[in-house]
């Protein structure tokens, strides 16, 4: 059989995908896409681009591609799963963007404290970039 290529990524659900714990200091630590509760908003796609490219920081910029213009067209339910993938392949990947989409995904979605990890690992892995500081703009919005 021949294998998918990250272009044909459906988003039909096929698994549950859960949202990570709180990101902790550094990438090589964090917590990855299974390691907290599942929510239903967020499914994997029916194929892994990571078993069709090796590398998978390119299989994460791949992702990051497909979902962002999902995001734009306001499709956030869609682009969830595919910004979690990445984000699962390579936590900073485009500078924390994968990171920041994922909880912006979620703050969109009304449910700020699924957001709330990714902002703060923006702001603590990406200080000093205007990313950590879109990423604590967020934050105030969500509140305590």
């Amino acid at each position: 059989t021949t294998a998918a290529t990250p272009t044909t990524l459906t988003t039909a659900p096929t698994t549950s995908v859960t949202a990570p714990a709180m990101p902790t200091t550094t990438a090589s630590t964090l917590p990855t896409a299974t390691s907290a509760e599942p929510t239903p908003l967020a499914t994997k796609p029916a194929t892994s681009p990571s078993a069709t490219i090796d590398d998978p920081r390119k299989a994460a910029l791949a992702l990051r591609h497909q979902a962002q213009p999902l995001f734009e067209a306001g499709e956030y339910t869609a682009a969830l799963p595919l910004y979690l993938q990445a984000y699962e392949l390579d936590p900073r990947s485009y500078g924390g963007g994968v990171a920041y989409y994922v909880g912006r995904c979620y703050q969109l979605l009304v449910q700020p404290e699924m957001a709330r990890p990714y902002f703060e690992y923006v702001v603590k892995e990406f200080n000093g970039r205007d990313i950590a500081s879109s990423a604590a703009s967020r934050l105030r919005e969500i509140g305590d």
